[in-house]
């Protein structure tokens, strides 16, 4: 169960993900990952795209 299932904790992706348009991240299991639409991931999980990086 992901942290947003359980807590429904705010969930942000650095502005630079949507630049990019694309991500690269854990599909749950050890070496095994996904490539995903950063747009479609943030829709997904409900997360906001924000000036994070430093």
């Amino acid at each position: 169960m992901g942290i947003r299932q359980k807590h429904n904790f705010p969930i942000y992706i650095d502005q630079s993900a949507r630049e990019a348009g694309f991500l690269i991240v854990s599909a749950g299991e050890i070496g095994r990952s996904i490539r995903i639409n950063s747009q479609a991931l943030a829709d997904f999980v409900k997360a906001e795209f924000a000036d994070i990086k430093e």
